[in-house]
Order: C-alpha cells, then sequence, then structure tokens
C-alpha cells in the first residue's frame, strides 16, 4: 500500500513537471536547477519518462480539431465530477472511429495534465532524523528542504496548499499560484504566501521567520493586531508569546546552507547548539545556564562541526570537557 501511495505521488509530480517545462511562460529561473534535483533519484526518472512516452504515443491526436474538442469537453466534465459519464460519452459516441486507448489517453491527460487540481484533502506527513536532511518536491513544483529533527504535515486542497511545522527548521522555495495561497502554521502562527522563498526556524528559538525572495505575511491568529509583511532580506522572531519588530536577516540564508554554511550572529550559545547537535553525533553542553545565554557571532561549515569545541574555546574564555555518555560540556574558565 505504501509503495502503491509513492508511485502514485511520484507520477503526480512527473505530470506537473512536464506540464510546467512546456510552458515557457510558467519557467522560472531555477525551474530547471529544481527539477533536475528532483530527476537525481531514479524512481522519479523513470516516472518523468513514462509520462513522456505515454504523451509521444498519442501523437498527433492531441493537435487534432477532435483532439482540442476532447480537451474541452474532458474540462467540462471534470467539473462536474463526471469522468465516466466523459469516457462513456465520447468513447461510444461522437468519437467513435477514433482509437479508444488513444481516446482514453488524451482524456486522461485532459484532466491530469491540464487541469488537474485535487478533489480533496491529502494529508502527508514527513520526518527528518538526526544528522538527516530531506528535499521534498510537491505537487505544484513547490521545494521544501527540511534539516535534521524537523516534522512537517503536507495538506493539498482544491484552493489551498498548507504546511504543519510541528518542530524543526525548514526552508521552504514556493511555486507562485495566486489562486492557491500557501500557508505555514506553527503553534498559533501563520506565514501566508503565493510563490516565495523563505524559511521559519523553531530549534533556535520559539520561532523565527527570514525571507529570501518575494514576501510573506506573518500572523498571530489569536491576536489579528499582529500582522507583519516581510520582504526579501528581512526576518521576525517571537519569543515569550509575541512577535518581535522585523528587523534585516541574513541574505541568501537558503543558498547559504545548500553549501553547507551555518550562520549566526548575536544568537546565544545554547540555542546555536541545539541546532548544531542536530547535524551531527557530537554533543555539546554548556555547564552552566549563564554560559548557555552569551551571545556570540558564528559562521562554520556543517562539515566541520566536528571542529566547533575548539573554535568556541577560542571565542569564549571556556574550556570543552568529555563527559559521561559522549557528551562534550562547556566549562566558563577564570
Amino acid at each position: 500500500m505504501f509503495n502503491q501511495l509513492q508511485h502514485k505521488i511520484r507520477q503526480q509530480q512527473a505530470r506537473q513537471w512536464f506540464l510546467k517545462l512546456q510552458d515557457d511562460s510558467a519557467v522560472r529561473a531555477d525551474t530547471f536547477y529544481r527539477f533536475n534535483c528532483w530527476l537525481q533519484k531514479p524512481e522519479n526518472e523513470k516516472a518523468y519518462q513514462s509520462v513522456e512516452q505515454t504523451w509521444n504515443a498519442l501523437g498527433q491526436l492531441s493537435h487534432t480539431t477532435e483532439g482540442q474538442l476532447l480537451r474541452r469537453h474532458a474540462k467540462a466534465q471534470s467539473q462536474k465530477g463526471s469522468l465516466l459519464t466523459t469516457l462513456s460519452t465520447l468513447v461510444h459516441n461522437r468519437f467513435l472511429h477514433t482509437s479508444i486507448a488513444a481516446t482514453c489517453s488524451v482524456i486522461c491527460f485532459a484532466l491530469v495534465f491540464a487541469f488537474y487540481i485535487p478533489s480533496k484533502s491529502i494529508t502527508q506527513e514527513y520526518t527528518t532524523a538526526a544528522t538527516e536532511t530531506r528535499e521534498l518536491t510537491l505537487d505544484d513544483g513547490s521545494l521544501i528542504t527540511l534539516t535534521p529533527k524537523t516534522n512537517i504535515l503536507v495538506t493539498f486542497e482544491k484552493h489551498q496548499r498548507s504546511v504543519t511545522l510541528t518542530n524543526g527548521h525548514a526552508f521552504f522555495d514556493i511555486t507562485k499560484d495566486n489562486s492557491r495561497p500557501f500557508t505555514v502554521k506553527h503553534n498559533k502562527y501563520t506565514v501566508t504566501v503565493t510563490g516565495t522563498a523563505f524559511s521559519i526556524n523553531t530549534k533556535r528559538d520559539e520561532f523565527s521567520v527570514m525571507v529570501d525572495e518575494g514576501h510573506v505575511v506573518v500572523e498571530d491568529i489569536k491576536d489579528s493586531t499582529e500582522s507583519n509583511h516581510l520582504s526579501a532580506g528581512q526576518a521576525i522572531q517571537a519569543r515569550n508569546g509575541s512577535l518581535g519588530e522585523i528587523s534585516q536577516g541574513h541574505s541568501n540564508q537558503l543558498s547559504l546552507w545548500k553549501r553547507g554554511v551555518l550562520v549566526y550572529r548575536d544568537v546565544a550559545l545554547d540555542q546555536i547548539l541545539a541546532e548544531t547537535n542536530t547535524y551531527t553525533l557530537q554533543q555539546i553542553f554548556p555547564a552552566t545556564t549563564q554560559l548557555g545565554k552569551t551571545q556570540i557571532s558564528l559562521s562554520i561549515n556543517i562539515s566541520q562541526l566536528d571542529e566547533l569545541p575548539s573554535i568556541l574555546e577560542a571565542l569564549l574564555p571556556i574550556k570543552a570537557v568529555k563527559a559521561e555518555y559522549g557528551k562534550i560540556m562547556l566549562v566558563s574558565q577564570p
């Protein structure tokens, strides 16, 4: 059952990519990069090849008068939710002399390719373990990158796309669709967009949003006065139950993260460690609460996290001491 569901999802993604790449007006500058990332998995490549082969097998029928009429009629019938009636009417009446197999194929492409909109809510859950990262391509072509120890629920409906970020840190690159806003929820906060690139982090603090491209709306659903519009390069944090002021974030955060670079500016030590500990089996902790509140600025490559204890020793008057169960404790030095 699980394998069948995954196969169905891959086929839907392949159809979406096929349509997107056929429409030059819809192709964004980074579309081919994202498509190539998605295509790296052998099972995705196989699904895409299957879609191409099916389309090519239709020959020129889709460009004929009959083919165009099929598409228009299929669209009208699909809006009524009457697929079986459509197949029956077209195959047995008007297009009786057309190849039944080709006719059914055109109808299916008209329904699933050009006019595909989920008819009912579909929810999927994705989780990453410690040290695991994952990139997801959604049915609409949007990309979500999950950092370690992150959990999300993705729900697609006819008029809305939504994600619930339970915990962790995720990057979003959302395909624009003015008719279906994309909403990310975490506790009492929502982030709404139609198409842009941004990140949400719940590891360092209660909730933070940083925008790389476009703009987003951040709201407190329990307080209608808490509505903030963020543009590229801006960020906002929530602590102690309320949203703070909009500030300038670190631009190109997603680009830096994909290159394996973590950047912290005036961030408390315990918040930094809470995040870096998810990327490696090496676990580092401040020995005291006071030390954990010490704010520092730091830039480090994920591949160099094993050297983090010695880097922190150079930045702060501390000593990294090995403790039980392989932990490393940071102890203040006079």
